[in-house]
């Protein structure tokens, strides 16, 4: 698995993604195009450690 650290501050534009959503299904964030979106990630919470 490759990991990468990519920094973001708030009020900068997201970058573009796909994550699993809890049925297994990818959603990516170019879905939610034009509307607000809040990301909220727990740290190391159901993932792999690179």
């Amino acid at each position: 698995m490759n990991c990468v650290l990519l920094l973001i501050y708030p009020g900068d534009i997201a970058p573009l993604f796909s994550l699993p959503d809890a049925q297994g299904n990818f959603v990516s964030l170019a879905d939610f195009r034009g509307r607000r979106v809040v990301l909220y990630f727990y740290r190391y919470f159901f993932a792999n450690i690179c």
